[in-house]
């Protein structure tokens, strides 16, 4: 029997390589696997408009996006309640329906969720699953900049915590909270794509050329723009390239101003591994806070997989890479970190950070986190599924 899996995120963004999306990727990608749908976020739809229940669009043989719409019949004319009894009616119905047309059942079905997510109880409740697995990628009970995040968290954290037949963390920090007392909490930090494993090279500056230090990853509050900006005007000659999605604006900040620094603004996924590959040392400038305690920072792997050298702030999450990666405690510590690869680094300290990046690429990761799930799945329909009952033979018995 093949197992479907229904993925759940509470975002709407696709193709930026975030975590559940490598996730959902490399499960399609699993022969046990018959079909995985990734639901995102609903669709606002204008209350005056006619539209579909879903909206679905096919990325792979095996994986479909799917999203529900808020609104299929618009509700400014009569009659009033009809109308509203409709659109409620469908929102509750569509995506049940939708899913046993694609041959999920109870018994087949492995609910994949991160948390926290708008309809987290009532998805629970409503779709038929056989097994619950929850992925905390980030602890976003201690990012108290964003108020929905963090309440929803704090409130869904310990439901997961209850009834979650497997815990995905993506953290130390994350698997130290949530397996206490459990016993399937498992451990599973972030990973690489092969596109971004590059050949070992010498840095593409020369002499008399400016190096290019590069940051790519989402500016937020995690990222630590003062330092970025203090080494921008100390090191004039030193060219400062920014990637990435704004949560707080770079144009709020004098650095943009600085003739040596530039804002890329968001680089296509697939152009990513090249623009890394082009850079002289890849930065991570990143506060060392509660909320970036609980995450397994995405871009060290792909910083790693591209062979250049990396400057990091003293975070968590590096710990088992720590010898790849040279770290700055101070702002003066980090410049003089990044003075020390520009000079120091060889053909052969780029090749073992790319033989590192190989252990750690997404393919491996999902294929382990698979595993243990699907161990749950058939652990359980053994005890309650179609399989209870049956014993396997063992012949050394």
């Amino acid at each position: 029997m093949k197992i479907n899996i229904l993925l759940f995120w509470f975002g709407r963004m696709w193709g930026e390589g975030r975590t559940y999306q490598k996730v959902a990727e490399h499960l399609a990608e699993m022969p046990d696997v018959g079909q995985v749908v990734c639901m995102l976020s609903p669709n606002p739809v204008n209350a005056d408009s006619y539209s579909w229940p879903v909206e679905m669009k096919k990325v792979g043989q095996k994986l479909t996006l799917l999203s529900q719409n808020t609104c299929v019949v618009p509700v400014s004319s009569r009659p009033y309640r009809v109308r509203r009894w409709l659109n409620r009616f469908v929102e509750e119905h569509a995506l049940p329906v939708y899913l046993r047309l694609r041959g999920y059942r109870k018994d087949n079905t492995i609910l994949w969720l991160f948390p926290p997510h708008p309809y987290l109880e009532e998805l629970v409740r409503k779709i038929p699953h056989d097994t619950f697995v929850a992925h905390i990628v980030d602890n976003f009970t201690k990012l108290k900049e964003d108020k929905w995040l963090c309440e929803n968290a704090e409130a869904q954290y310990p439901v997961v915590h209850r009834d979650a037949d497997v815990i995905i963390t993506g953290s130390e920090l994350n698997h130290r909270i949530f397996s206490d007392g459990r016993n399937n909490c498992y451990l599973f930090e972030n990973a690489v794509d092969e596109d971004f494993l590059g050949g070992p090279s010498s840095l593409p500056c020369t002499a008399g050329s400016s190096p290019r230090l590069g940051y790519v990853g989402t500016i937020s509050q995690r990222t630590d723009v003062d330092l970025l900006e203090w080494l921008a005007r100390k090191r004039p000659e030193w060219s400062f390239l920014l990637a990435g999605r704004q949560e707080i604006s770079v144009a709020d900040h004098a650095m943009l101003n600085l003739p040596n620094v530039r804002y890329k603004g968001i680089i296509p996924y697939q152009e990513l591994p090249q623009f890394i590959r082009s850079l002289d040392v890849c930065l991570m400038p990143h506060r060392k806070t509660e909320y970036s305690r609980s995450m397994s920072p995405l871009k060290i792997y792909q910083y790693l997989a591209s062979g250049r050298p990396i400057v990091s702030t003293d975070i968590e999450g590096l710990s088992r890479l720590k010898e790849h990666v040279c770290i700055g405690k101070t702002y003066q510590e980090f410049e003089k970190s990044i003075d020390h690869v520009l000079s120091k680094d060889t053909i052969e300290l780029s090749r073992r950070r790319i033989e590192a990046a190989k252990k750690e690429t997404w393919d491996m990761r999902v294929k382990d986190m698979f595993s243990v799930v699907e161990k749950c799945f058939l652990k359980k329909q053994l005890s309650t599924g179609p399989l209870s009952g049956q014993v396997k033979e063992n012949p050394t018995d």
